[in-house]
């Protein structure tokens, strides 16, 4: 029941907060960056929005990766990219960041192994 247990409404909600939260601070200092001829942003983006998340990592964990963080971190990512092309011209350099995910020593093998069959 990864995506099935929350409304559309709380799904548009959140979508809304984090990418329009996104969008709006970029879009704020990227008026006095452009002016300055200068400027660095970097967001935070996740492994996940790279991709499929592999749900048997977190067996025994309560971590879960929800459909909308997926969606979100997605949408960061490819926000960060498209704007990155855009502000280029004015010297302002946009990156983003993915952090992946670290488990207990114990379950550090298990990890391993989803990873490299995925």
């Amino acid at each position: 029941m990864i995506c099935f247990h929350f409304t559309y409404e709380y799904f548009c909600e959140n979508i809304n907060l984090h990418i329009g939260g996104y969008f709006l601070i970029t879009q704020q200092v990227s008026k006095v960056m452009m002016r300055q001829n200068y400027g660095n942003i970097i967001n935070i983006g996740s492994i996940y929005g790279f991709s499929i998340p592999r749900f048997e990592i977190y067996e025994g964990t309560e971590m879960t990766t929800s459909v909308k963080y997926a969606a979100i971190k997605e949408a960061i990512i490819n926000l960060t990219k498209y704007l990155a092309s855009y502000l280029g011209k004015n010297n302002i350099l946009m990156n983003g960041i993915a952090p992946s995910f670290c488990h207990k020593e114990k379950k550090l093998e298990k990890t391993l192994v989803a990873i490299e069959e995925h």
